[in-house]
């Protein structure tokens, strides 16, 4: 009696059979869509500022002052640290490594006091620090300063009174626009006339696209060529008969 198909899928048969489908399953489940991970990166930068301690005068409620950033001829800004999504937009980091970077003027006014010898103010308009690769980190207009004001010094640092994604803004980054997570921006100057310094980190993410995976070739190639065998042995069973 020649062997049915039925008696051809028992045993090992139905094993074999079984193999090369799951490959299959595999192949297709392994080309969908999947996540990549989180993209991120930070950057630390810092540099000079103009003269503008003797401008302040946190017990004026009508007070405001400007400060210049990135003074001189050919203004710098020290990189301390870059890595992830600035790289390699900015050379790794340390040992410290000055890049050229735009003078900024940003204009500050008297917002509400704090106590005796500090007080809130805010920033005019978007402050940006673009630095010569073309990759610029700015502050957003509206954002507050903690200003307070001591016998010799004055020092300013950003509040954050906004998500980190409304204070700050980076730009210039290939692959696409990024998203803000954290950061910090601090300056200072003495009451004389020498000029302040000022430092900045910024943390940044980007949500990465989801992409195909590779197709399992062998697992499909597998499966094709047993299911030709398969073929084979069932015709051949079907002329014997």
């Amino acid at each position: 009696m020649a062997p049915t198909l039925h008696s051809l899928l028992k045993g090992r048969a139905l094993l074999k059979f079984i193999l090369p489908a799951a490959a299959v399953t595999g192949a297709l489940t392994i080309g969908a869509p999947s996540a990549q991970a989180l993209q991120i990166g930070n950057l630390e930068f810092a540099d000079g500022t103009g003269d503008f301690a003797s401008q302040v005068n946190v017990l004026d409620p009508t007070d405001t002052f400007s400060v210049l950033f990135n003074t001189g001829a050919n203004p710098v800004a020290l990189v301390s640290g870059a890595g992830g999504l600035f790289v390699p937009s900015f050379a790794p980091a340390p040992p410290s490594a000055a890049v050229g970077v735009s003078a900024a003027l940003a204009n500050f006014t008297y917002f509400a006091p704090v106590s005796p010898f500090q007080a809130l103010y805010t920033l005019n308009s978007d402050t940006a620090f673009t630095f010569a690769n073309g990759v610029s980190v700015g502050i957003f207009g509206g954002v507050q300063f903690l200003v307070s004001q001591g016998t010799t010094a004055v020092q300013v640092e950003v509040t954050q009174n906004f998500a980190p994604e409304l204070t700050s803004f980076v730009t210039g980054l290939p692959g696409g626009p990024v998203t803000v997570s954290a950061g910090a921006f601090t300056f200072n100057d003495t009451i004389q006339p020498t000029g302040g310094s000022y430092s900045a980190q910024v943390n940044i993410k980007r949500d990465a696209h989801e992409v195909p995976g590779p197709l399992s070739i062998l697992g499909a190639g597998a499966a094709f060529g047993y299911s030709r065998r398969l073929r084979k042995r069932v015709k051949s069973a079907a002329v014997s008969s």
